[in-house]
């Protein structure tokens, strides 16, 4: 795979030294809630297909069915609901 040279990532997400996660994004380039709804489904499925992959998951279709359970289960009651702003 070509090395790719990020300029103005749209979304960063890393895992912070406490083991949470931190996650940075740019909200012009997403544009809306209806183009954040696809970007969230298009991670999801390259997440179920790198668990697969990887032989983190017996399947990408157990994968993503985990993935749905535990996105549903966190936005009905939130383990952390962040913190942030705006940086401008």
């Amino acid at each position: 795979m070509k090395p790719v040279k990020i300029v103005d990532p749209m979304l960063i997400a890393q895992k912070t030294k406490e083991g949470g996660v931190s996650i940075r994004l740019d909200p012009a380039q997403i544009g809306s809630g209806a183009a954040g709804g696809i970007i969230l489904a298009d991670l999801a499925r390259h997440f179920a297909r790198a668990l697969a992959a990887a032989r983190l998951e017996r399947s990408e279709e157990r994968a993503l069915e985990e993935i749905l359970r535990l996105f549903q289960a966190e936005i009905e009651r939130p383990t952390d609901v962040g913190e942030g702003g705006l940086a401008h």
